[in-house]
């Protein structure tokens, strides 16, 4: 909702998410939010569907971004993976190089650019399923990190149906001997294939 004085920043998760009044038209334009959207309506709104299940050390802004890039794609008509500038066209293998750089940036675009990559080879159904997956079979509370990482590639990959262990090793989760054992029958997801012909984003069809 519009405030003039809200708790922090510009804008910040809430009920549903608070903003100054400045943004009051933007909210109220439907037509606006179906031709441009608002990244930072959809990004605060997203946080309110956030979960520690499958959000790890550093990635508060970034998982919330999923739903930022499902709402551009599939209310505006952004191609899959597009809807923020720092991601667009070209920028999103340099986003990805420094991702998979040494040391690995942590920017939250570039942390999400992976996921651009699997959004784009597997589309959206296994993500849906895989953060879905929590609420029917929740994680024992307290569980490490790791052990919620090792979690998080193992329902991932079931549901993309393939192997995903490597690529997500690359970008620093872990993936433990018995999870690769458990995954190796499945068809490994070849990501250096892949950058060298990735296929184009498809828009959504609205």
């Amino acid at each position: 909702m519009p405030d003039r004085q809200i708790s922090v920043g510009y804008m910040h998760s809430g009920y549903p998410f608070m903003c100054h009044l400045d943004s009051a038209p933007k909210i109220t334009s439907l037509t606006l939010l179906r031709s441009e959207g608002n990244w930072g309506f959809f990004h605060e709104l997203g946080h309110n569907h956030q979960s520690a299940d499958w959000t790890f050390s550093g990635q508060t802004e970034v998982t919330v971004n999923f739903f930022s890039l499902y709402c551009m794609e599939h209310i505006v008509g952004k191609p899959t993976g597009e809807g923020h500038g720092a991601l667009n066209g070209e920028k999103l293998f340099a986003a990805l190089d420094r991702r998979l750089g040494t040391p690995p940036s942590t920017d939250p675009f570039d942390q999400l650019a992976p996921f651009v990559v699997l959004l784009r080879k597997y589309g959206w159904e296994p993500l849906q399923k895989t953060l879905v997956s929590y609420q029917a079979a929740p994680l024992a509370r307290k569980m490490p990190e790791p052990q919620r990482q090792a979690e998080f590639v193992k329902r991932y990959s079931h549901n993309a149906k393939a192997d995903l262990t490597s690529f997500f090793k690359q970008i620093g989760y872990a993936c433990p001997d018995d999870l690769c054992a458990e995954l190796k029958n499945l068809p490994a997801f070849d990501f250096a294939a892949w950058r060298k012909s990735p296929a184009p984003a498809q828009h959504a069809k609205l």
